[in-house]
């Protein structure tokens, strides 16, 4: 098995445990109140790891050099991730985990697209009705929604397109930079890389933070109620993301962009249908899934659809792609 599937096999995972993570917190602790605010959290914690990657990582390993426009650019692409970090948070708001997933079967078509303008990446006519067909996935939950609950919905789809738009730049933008397209310049190393980016997510939020005083105070008082209890789900939130954000990278580096992601968002969209019917049983704080059994079959066929997309994905030759 190649090393980007597994890795790609990993990513997905933890997306899918990290995204229960965070709608748990927005349930738990954040419900009518700025889910955004968790950047207040998240700010110092890149600034920690990347500071700490940037002392420690050259004591016992060699840097070679790269140029300044490089770490400029890996820098942007966490700038550009933490941005896109904002539209997500708030259409947890408005939709469950699952749901959540099932809308972010789009990343592949922005990465397809962006990844034959930017990186010279082939786009066939099949991979092209693959992706309309990933299209559908999500149509039919919004779709299937009930009349009083469509504008929620719709809300909680555009939220989530606007998010995967702003994600595809940051993961073009790093694989630009780190592949050194069009500069002559060597790779940098993935833990330097990682560093730079975690760097560029720690100022934009920081900044946000600094500007927004009432999300400091909003988030103080989230700390003080439930007394400090909020920081485990946050540590275990943050640690599950930049991983998968480290690792997915990574992969891509390895493989074809949209491939990779279109592989990733349907294994991720079958653990988190599995995952939410169980924790939801078990867990109900963790897991928020609708269990009435409409949803439960219009969630189904939505996931069948979607591997069909990734069947079309990953084999367009079969279909004389």
């Amino acid at each position: 098995m190649e090393i980007w599937l597994i890795l790609t096999i990993i990513c997905a995972v933890l997306a899918s445990v990290a995204g229960f993570f965070d709608n748990a917190l927005v349930d738990n602790y954040f419900n009518g109140k700025r889910p955004q605010i968790q950047k207040c959290f998240f700010g110092p914690i890149y600034a920690v790891i990347s500071i700490s990657i940037f002392i420690i990582y050259p004591i016992f390993f060699d840097v070679p050099s790269f140029s300044l426009s490089s770490a400029f650019f890996i820098a942007l692409s966490g700038v550009i991730l933490s941005l896109s970090s904002i539209p997500y948070y708030l259409a947890l708001k408005y939709e469950n985990t699952t749901g959540t997933v099932i809308f972010s079967q789009l990343a592949p078509v922005f990465l397809l697209i962006l990844g034959a303008l930017l990186l010279g990446q082939h786009i066939s006519h099949v991979q092209l009705i693959a992706f309309f067909v990933l299209l559908s996935a999500p149509l039919l939950i919004v779709l299937s929604t009930r009349k009083r609950g469509k504008k929620v919905e719709n809300k909680a789809a555009l939220l989530i397109l606007v998010h995967l738009i702003i994600y595809a730049f940051s993961y073009i933008s790093f694989l630009l930079a780190e592949r050194g397209d069009g500069m002559g310049e060597k790779e940098m190393p993935m833990v330097m890389a990682v560093a730079f980016l975690l760097s560029g997510r720690a100022v934009f939020d920081i900044v946000l933070c600094l500007i927004f005083k009432k999300w400091r105070k909003d988030y103080s008082r989230v700390l003080k109620k439930s007394k400090y209890k909020v920081l485990i789900p946050l540590f275990a939130s943050a640690a599950l993301w930049i991983t998968q954000d480290a690792l997915m990278r990574y992969a891509m580096l390895l493989g074809q962009v949209a491939v990779i992601s279109a592989i990733e968002n349907v294994i991720k969209l079958l653990a988190t249908f599995l995952f939410g019917l169980v924790f939801t049983i078990v867990w109900p704080k963790f897991g928020r899934e609708k269990l009435d059994k409409r949803t439960v079959i219009v969630h189904f066929v939505a996931t069948l659809i979607a591997v069909c997309g990734i069947v079309l994905v990953e084999n367009p030759e079969l279909f004389g792609g």
